[in-house]
C-alpha cells in the first residue's frame, strides 16, 4: 500500500483507463477526513462498506 501525506486543500491525481481522477483533502480533524473526488461519470466511486456489501452478495 502506498501511504501519502496531504494537507487540507492539496490533491493527488491518478489515471484510470486514461481518465484523470483527482482526490482532494477538503478538511481534516480528529474525527475524520473529508475527501473530494473528481472523476469522469464512467468511473464508479463507492464506499468500502458498499463494496463489501456488494461483493458479499455474489
Amino acid at each position: 500500500m502506498l501511504v501519502l501525506t496531504r494537507r487540507e486543500g492539496e490533491s493527488l491525481f491518478f489515471y484510470l483507463s486514461g481518465e484523470e481522477v483527482e482526490v482532494r483533502v477538503n478538511s481534516a480533524s480528529r474525527s475524520g477526513v473529508r475527501l473530494g473526488i473528481r472523476a469522469p461519470k464512467e468511473v464508479q466511486v463507492v464506499r468500502e462498506r458498499e463494496w463489501i456489501r456488494d461483493t458479499d452478495k455474489e
